[in-house]
């Protein structure tokens, strides 16, 4: 999927109208779609449950402030209550929690004005979502080689996979055996 004409015209700087998603709804640019078909902006909800149903790797990326539209896309990914609360709760520290079914992250990026911006991250096999309030072009190349990597290869999500797996293994082994550092741990 190329992006849209919207992501087009926000490139060169030209005022576009409310954009069309690939379903035809007229919608605010609340969020982007990346697959190994190209990226979608905007992605509806729409969107994201054909992706969420279709069993290839994505990665959703909201960048809304609107706590409802954020939540009516993700309720389409199917999260669970913990995760669902998680993700959507802003004012938390920066950190990283590794699990069986995935990885959550906090983390804060210097945005516009040198202003901090805090960036949730859920990581799991069948997908990537990343929410946070901010300027959406300010990712846009990231998107780009994201969907670049996702098209060239379609092993990336095993490779994801891998890498995952590789942390929870790494994080189960300092539950066990903290070592010298166990103090840090406590």
């Amino acid at each position: 999927m190329p992006e849209s004409q919207w992501a087009n015209s926000a490139a060169s700087g030209t005022a576009a109208a409310p954009p069309s998603t690939a379903s035809g709804n007229t919608e605010p640019c609340i969020a982007a779609l990346v697959d190994a078909t190209g990226i979608l902006v905007p992605a509806s909800a729409d969107d994201v449950l054909q992706r969420a149903t279709a069993g290839q790797f994505f990665w959703l990326d909201i960048f809304t402030a609107d706590a409802v539209a954020r939540s009516n896309l993700l309720a389409k990914l199917g999260l669970n209550d913990t995760d669902r609360t998680w993700i959507l709760h802003f004012g938390q520290a920066p950190r990283m929690a590794i699990a069986a079914p995935g990885a959550r992250v906090v983390t804060m990026a210097i945005g516009p004005e040198d202003q901090w911006v805090e960036i949730h991250v859920l990581w799991t096999r069948a997908w990537i979502v990343t929410v946070w309030a901010g300027d959406a072009a300010s990712l846009r190349e990231v998107r780009q080689r994201f969907a670049t990597g996702l098209h060239e290869t379609h092993q990336t999500a095993c490779v994801s996979g891998m890498v995952f797996a590789s942390a929870v293994a790494l994080d189960d082994r300092r539950k066990r055996d903290p070592g010298p550092c166990a103090a840090l741990h406590a």
